[in-house]
């Protein structure tokens, strides 16, 4: 009986801590599960992610992309994109394609794209925190710069 005692008590405590451990996410995201898609909809977001919103729609319209995640600033957009499996060998030629797209599309703004999976966890990390207002102004700019600069680095 005591044995059987502890061995709830261990499970309960178990799963009292797996659930108070989940992090709050309040991104809006697509229906279909074919695709990665988050939107930033927070309105006392340090910067309006609208633009950022915008420009990932518009690389969702292309069949080869099924996931993206990216942030703007005042002036720059910077976005990572994933592709279907088949589509990886033309990841190069694709970001260049993209890249020029929305330069027509959004001739005020300096444009950073990429392909690379670690850009891409960053970034989602990057709008989790300006949707649950973690992210000033300031520290948006510095860690922007931060991903531009491992983008260069990786061209």
């Amino acid at each position: 009986m005591i044995k059987l005692k502890q061995v709830l008590a261990i499970a309960l405590l178990a799963m009292l801590l797996v659930g108070c451990n989940q992090q709050e996410d309040n991104r809006v995201q697509t229906k279909d599960n074919n695709i990665d898609f988050t939107k930033v909809t927070n309105k006392d977001a340090p910067v309006n992610q609208s633009v950022a919103t915008k420009a990932k729609q518009l690389l969702l319209d292309n069949k080869e992309v099924n996931g993206v995640r990216g942030i703007n600033t005042t002036d720059k957009i910077l976005l990572a994109f994933k592709v279907k499996q088949l589509d990886s060998f033309r990841e190069t030629k694709l970001e260049g394609e993209f890249k020029s797209d929305l330069e027509k599309e959004f001739p005020n703004k300096e444009i950073f794209i990429s392909s690379d999976q670690k850009i891409f966890i960053e970034l989602d990390r990057l709008e989790k925190e300006i949707q649950n207002n973690k992210m000033d102004k300031s520290q948006l700019n510095k860690d922007f710069d931060t991903i531009q600069k491992l983008i260069n680095d990786e061209a």
